[in-house]
């Protein structure tokens, strides 16, 4: 019985160990991470169809704090931007929408934004990719097809599910 209680005992002592230096390295580990900022700050973009609003109309503005104390250009790539539905300003990061859109055709838009160097040519962050959601109006009309169903009812006949017969038809 005593030897049981002195290996418990050794037991217990050469975990309690194993766990401090488990705290410990998790710790040292925790020590060397360091927050950082978000580099990216955009607001949320969502355009309401067929707005009636003068075109170019400002939908957005880019920003980006790696940018500090550097000459950079804002860049814009994606869906509606080769038609010129969407453009930025490359200098202020102003995002801009040039004609109404209609969510029956496209309900968003993927769109991908760069900020670059401007004497290097370079990145300067991680492109940001988002949609430009399209809010609905229910401009359309709800259009119902006509549907005529013929039906006989014997007289008399009570309301309500009624059993299938079983048997040939009357």
């Amino acid at each position: 019985m005593r030897s049981l209680s002195l290996l418990l005992l050794v037991a217990l002592a050469a975990l309690g160990e194993s766990e401090e230096g488990g705290k410990h390295h998790s710790r040292t580990k925790r020590e060397f991470l360091s927050r950082s900022k978000r580099r990216w700050v955009l607001s949320t973009i969502e355009l309401e169809e067929e707005m009636k609003v003068e075109y170019p109309f400002k939908i957005s503005q880019m920003f980006n704090d790696k940018t500090e104390g550097k000459q950079y250009e804002f860049a814009i790539s994606g869906e509606g931007i080769d038609e010129g539905l969407f453009s930025i300003n490359k200098l202020t990061g102003d995002v801009y929408a040039h004609a109404p859109v209609d969510r029956e055709k496209k309900a968003s838009y993927h769109i991908t934004f760069d900020v670059f160097d401007k004497s290097t040519n370079t990145k300067i962050d991680r492109e940001l990719a988002f949609d430009v959601d399209v809010k609905d109006i229910n401009d359309n009309a709800p259009r119902f097809t006509a549907i005529t169903k013929e039906a006989s009812v014997k007289e008399n006949t009570p309301s309500g599910p009624r059993e299938t017969p079983v048997g040939p038809p009357e």
